[in-house]
């Protein structure tokens, strides 16, 4: 995030009348389906050993829905009740904002890079396991 975009769109919100103004860096949520429990459970070991502890699946009707959800969060209230609360270091702001979504970026590689070096073992696991 650039802090000159940063800036410009804070001001835009509080300027066209939004009350409430929160800068916020969210995690990467991945959804998935595989055609079998065994292929959800090694799915979901890989996620947990990657560092993604919101993790889990359910059986559908046709399959299991898995969900891998990062923890790497952070909403900062800036404007409350149309009052800044705070005078903004836009830079310092667009660094925190970035640091989280770096941490991020970086858990997603490691699991990647996991996925990757157990692809036969997934592949063998069902060949109809698709990446929604």
């Amino acid at each position: 995030v650039d802090p000159a975009e940063l800036r410009e769109a804070i001001l835009d919100a509080r300027d066209t009348g939004h009350r409430y103004v929160w800068a916020s860096a969210q995690p990467p949520i991945l959804a998935l389906h595989t055609c079998s429990l065994k292929l959800a459970d090694m799915i979901a070991n890989i996620a947990i050993s990657s560092g993604y502890k919101y993790t889990g699946y359910k059986y559908t009707s046709r399959s299991y829905y898995m969900f891998i959800i990062g923890s790497e969060r952070i909403d900062i209230p800036l404007v409350f009740e149309g009052r800044t609360i705070v005078d903004l270091d836009y830079n310092l702001l667009a660094s925190l904002l970035n640091s989280y979504l770096l941490l991020g970026k970086r858990k997603l590689n490691r699991l990647r890079r996991a996925f990757l070096s157990m692809l036969d073992l997934l592949k063998k696991g069902c060949e109809e396991a698709t990446l929604v």
